[in-house]
């Protein structure tokens, strides 16, 4: 076989800049969720949201300054940091398709527009802020 100078096999590191992650799933993309998908992440973000409330509780509880409440105090912030990089917050910021007629037929046109419009910003608005705390780290 021939070599031609300039078409040497190219590295690792090349072969993974030009051809994508390594692990990374081909033609997979993410579905719209669906009413059902909707109102499912409206509850387990709804479930969530409690669990982190009452663990906030527990921590007010307990006295200032003991190991216990330390101990409590740190299941506290695990808790809040994956309620918020929870990506069910995305999908339940989303209306439903009958949201959306019904915000249609009793809204305004244009202010039916605007709700649904701001729908779609706040699900991008919790992405940014999502993608942003996982470059921090």
């Amino acid at each position: 076989m021939t070599q031609f100078v300039g078409f040497e096999k190219p590295s690792p590191e090349e072969t993974l800049e030009h051809y994508g992650v390594l692990g990374m799933k081909w033609g997979r993309h993410r579905a719209k969720a669906n009413g059902t998908q909707i109102r499912a992440a409206r509850r387990n973000v709804r479930r969530q949201a409690e669990d982190v409330l009452d663990q906030k509780d527990k921590v007010k509880s307990q006295a200032k300054g003991s190991a216990q409440r330390a101990k409590e105090q740190k299941k506290f912030d695990k808790m809040k940091t994956d309620f918020l990089n929870n990506p069910d917050r995305v999908i339940a910021a989303r209306l439903t398709r009958g949201e959306k007629i019904a915000l249609a037929i009793l809204a305004t046109p244009a202010g039916a527009a605007g709700a649904i419009a701001g729908t779609s910003a706040v699900s991008r608005a919790i992405e940014q802020r999502q993608e942003n705390n996982k470059n921090r780290r």
